[in-house]
């Protein structure tokens, strides 16, 4: 189904809160939008209530999971703005559910998307930060790439949208800014006791008086060197790749929490001692263990992962890899080698294909993935192709080997396996059955 609209052109400024940009009216016109699902879609005056707009208003009217796209056209606005703006109204008679505002990629396999309540009674204003939408797929989309804009219902019901519109705001944009997550991570903390280096590709900010910031930043420096030595291919990050540590451990417990609610979602306390989300890198100060934590550097791989290969750091393969080899290299093991030929030894390694899934890993994983990644940066075509193996997972939003072998490496399973055996005998004296 394809139905026409108008997209607005007008600018209006609102001085409280910023300059405001309408984008669609659906009044009339040029728009082309796809539905898909058990849907009703149409542009119509809407009945009489509260608040109720002038001119026409978009009515959808569909069961749990259909959608409303747009065509694949850059939403006009998106780059500047803080926050979409529309008004919405469910008529007291349609049951009540949860919808969806989503951003997708052009394949549409990423998106970008934020939930919302349309409730009964007056029409209401909602607006959504872009800063707090949350990302489906493997690949994190950025709002430079965004393509389409959709509508998605949750459940069965009616709601009627009009006035959709960007809202740009003094020191404000579509990311996260330092500023702004420094009153999320540290609300309580007297002014002045909050300090932040930073730098091209990364940050480091904390309420502890005891870490030592400059042999942080050292280690930092020489991580984010290693990094560019194996990926210069990626580009910078669009944002400092950030580490945040906490000076008491419950407040590192409680972020995760507290963030997640900005973007009305919930998550668990982390049980780790560190943790990565939104590209962003926490954990907390132990005497014991001083300002060369492990954990800090880890965690920092995986949002520099996430920021400058747009890659969800959900526990998969690759992202685990990369980490525990990088934390190998700050902090080497004893015995490393030795434990790895105890592990192919003992039959405890497992089969590539199964480890290099979409299936979050285990940590009892980390040392083979440690020594899968040592063959894929040291042994060819595997070296030369990580180009393309970063390419396909990003194309095809997964870290499924199984989907992109071929494309990133050229060889089959059978090929990868025999490589793989061949590596371990001769660099730890042993090969997996």
């Amino acid at each position: 189904m394809q139905i026409s609209f108008r997209a607005a052109v007008v600018v209006a400024c609102l001085p409280a809160i910023g300059r405001a940009s309408p984008w669609l009216d659906f009044e009339s016109g040029a728009g082309e939008w796809t539905a898909h699902g058990d849907i009703v879609v149409a542009a119509s005056v809407p009945p009489a209530a509260e608040g109720a707009p002038t001119g026409l208003a978009l009515r959808v009217r569909g069961t749990g999971g259909t959608i409303l796209l747009t065509t694949p056209d850059p939403p006009p606005g998106i780059t500047n703005a803080a926050i979409l703006r529309f008004r919405c109204w469910r008529p007291p008679d349609a049951p009540a559910t949860a919808a969806e505002i989503q951003f997708f990629d052009t394949d549409l396999r990423s998106r970008l998307w934020r939930r919302f309540e349309p409730e009964p009674g007056g029409w209401r204003t909602v607006e959504m930060p872009l800063r707090f939408f949350r990302s489906f797929g493997a690949r994190i989309p950025s709002w430079e790439t965004v393509r389409r804009f959709a509508i998605r219902l949750r459940g069965e019901t009616e709601i009627w949208v009009d006035d959709v519109e960007w809202v740009e705001q003094p020191g404000l944009g579509p990311a996260l800014e330092l500023r702004e997550l420094r009153e999320i991570a540290f609300p309580n903390a007297p002014s002045g006791t909050v300090r932040l280096v930073r730098a091209a590709e990364y940050a480091v900010m904390t309420d502890c008086a005891e870490l030592d910031l400059a042999l942080t930043r050292a280690a930092l420096e020489s991580l984010t060197r290693d990094l560019r030595l194996h990926f210069p291919f990626l580009p910078p990050p669009p944002r400092p790749a950030t580490l945040l540590v906490f000076a008491r451990e419950e407040d590192y417990r409680s972020f995760p929490p507290r963030l997640a609610e900005r973007l009305l979602s919930a998550a668990s306390p982390p049980t780790t001692d560190g943790f990565t989300i939104l590209g962003i890198a926490t954990s907390y100060w132990s005497p014991e263990k001083g300002s060369m934590r492990p954990v800090f550097f880890h965690e920092f791989v995986h949002a520099w992962l996430s920021q400058a290969g747009g890659l969800v750091c959900e526990g998969h393969w690759l992202h685990e890899a990369v980490a525990n080899w990088c934390q190998l290299r700050l902090f080497p093991e004893d015995g490393f080698d030795a434990h790895i030929r105890r592990l192919i030894e003992t039959g405890a390694m497992r089969p590539l294909r199964e480890l290099c899934s979409d299936r979050p890993v285990r940590r009892s994983d980390y040392a083979q993935l440690v020594a899968v990644y040592r063959m894929l940066f040291s042994r060819e075509p595997y070296r030369s192709r990580l180009p393309e193996l970063f390419k396909a997972v990003r194309e095809r939003s997964s870290f499924d080997l199984d989907r992109s072998l071929r494309a990133a490496f050229g060889v089959d399973w059978q090929q990868l396996e025999a490589d793989w055996r061949s590596f371990c005998a001769e660099t730890y004296g042993a090969a997996p059955a």
